[in-house]
């Protein structure tokens, strides 16, 4: 029971870093860098810009702690497989 639960909260937040990834990366592709040729030329003025430079930390970040919490899940499934191929379930 305590695995699922774990393995629920460990994937849903790999989710919500994700969806938040996804969500700043298209702001930032709508506001910042617009794709046209007006927003070449926009995106000198605005990539600097506080926001852009914000949204581009978020997808950043986010990237990194989905990274990671997909590879804490990973080195805690491998944990759990040896634990259960040794016989050992405390």
């Amino acid at each position: 029971m305590i695995l699922f639960g774990t393995t629920g909260k460990s994937v849903g937040l790999a989710l919500l870093l994700l969806s938040i990834h996804y969500v700043s990366i298209h702001i930032y592709s709508y506001w910042c860098v617009p794709l046209s040729m007006y927003g070449l030329l926009e995106s000198i003025f605005t990539v600097a810009s506080p926001p852009c430079t914000l949204l581009l930390s978020i997808s950043s970040k986010s990237q990194e702690l989905y990274t990671a919490a997909w590879v804490a899940m990973g080195v805690a499934a491998v944990s759990l497989i040896g634990r259960l191929w040794s016989g050992k379930n405390s």
